[in-house]
């Protein structure tokens, strides 16, 4: 049976024992000392120890058998000058009180003397101790280009949570969240380590933003790269024009706005946003100069400026007497 007692109220549990004693009369009240007196759940100590002391009327009694701590039993026992030291396993009496944390907790033991003059004896006894959630030290870190909040030692009771944030430097955002060097989320400025039952490292850690530039060339021509391009914060991006036959670059624009007229070669640079990039062509084009010898005239007369492929027509006028000649 475990009585917890917890601020202001009492919690009575009983627990199913393997041990049963020969009749129903009660036992022979021993004194029993269970250690630690203060057990810290979730922390790794000392096994739970419980030392029997027997009347010094019963010292003949030299072995006790099917003794049991609430149930429990231990897995050794050690006689000692007035009685025995039994050991438990730790974790198996965390499991058991945890329920009770924090609090005060007695703890039932019973058992059966074995003697060599008198009969067998059944043995009972108790002892109260205080159970408390231990203290669990995280610890957490960012890697280059960003910061955590709680950074560093954060001390935290047993199964509690604890959250943290994580902020970019400009051009970044969170890459990994890592536990104990074992990544467990991707991306996300918020991460949340729950039910603590120890220690842990905590790691989180950047990389550049990314952005889509999508580029595509008007009729007549080409571009590379061509469609969508993921780049990195602050990169730059070069493309190159290809015009068909006949045709040259006319302007590059830049999510719609004309940035650069002509030229085969146009860099978008220190991209911290997405873009699109667009590449139109026109047609090539030629001066043609016509000029007419003495006594005569030809229309158009001088420079005109005709495109790649097109005709041009000459009328030639011979003056009086005259007639065109070559």
């Amino acid at each position: 049976m475990i009585m917890a007692k917890n601020n202001s109220y009492i919690m009575i549990v009983f627990c199913a024992c393997s041990v049963f004693f020969a009749s129903d009369a009660l036992g022979l009240e021993v004194s029993i000392d269970v250690s630690p007196t203060i057990l810290n759940l979730g922390s790794s100590g000392t096994p739970i120890t419980c030392t029997i002391t027997l009347p010094p009327e019963y010292d003949d009694y030299d072995d006790i058998e099917s003794v049991t701590l609430e149930g429990i039993s231990p897995y050794s026992i050690n006689a000692t000058g007035n009685g025995f030291v039994c050991k438990f396993d730790r974790l198996t009496f965390e499991i058991l009180l945890e329920p009770y944390a924090p609090g005060e907790v007695t703890l039932t033991l019973i058992g059966i003397l074995v003697g060599t003059l008198g009969d067998d004896v059944n043995i009972e006894g108790t002892d109260t101790i205080f159970v408390k959630f231990s203290d669990v030290v995280v610890t957490s870190s960012a890697g280059e280009n960003g910061s955590i909040v709680p950074a560093g030692e954060t001390t935290v009771t047993y199964g509690s949570d604890l959250a943290f944030t994580a902020t970019p430097d400009t051009g970044y955002q969170v890459d990994t969240w890592s536990v104990d060097g074992i990544a467990v989320q991707t991306g996300g400025a918020a991460f949340t380590l729950t039910d603590i039952q120890a220690a842990h490292t905590v790691e989180v850690t950047f990389r550049l933003l990314e952005y889509v530039v999508t580029s595509s060339a008007g009729a007549n021509g080409s571009i590379i790269p061509v469609g969508d391009t993921t780049v990195t914060y602050g990169s730059d991006l070069a493309f190159t024009a290809t015009p068909a036959t006949g045709y040259q670059v006319d302007t590059w624009s830049v999510d719609g706005i004309p940035v650069q007229t002509g030229g085969a070669a146009f860099t978008l640079t220190n991209i911290q946003a997405a873009h699109t990039v667009e590449v139109t062509f026109r047609l090539l084009e030629y001066v043609v100069t016509a000029t007419a010898g003495a006594n005569g005239s030809i229309s158009p007369v001088g420079d005109t400026t005709v495109t790649y492929g097109s005709d041009l027509a000459f009328t030639a006028t011979p003056a009086t007497g005259y007639q065109v000649d070559t």
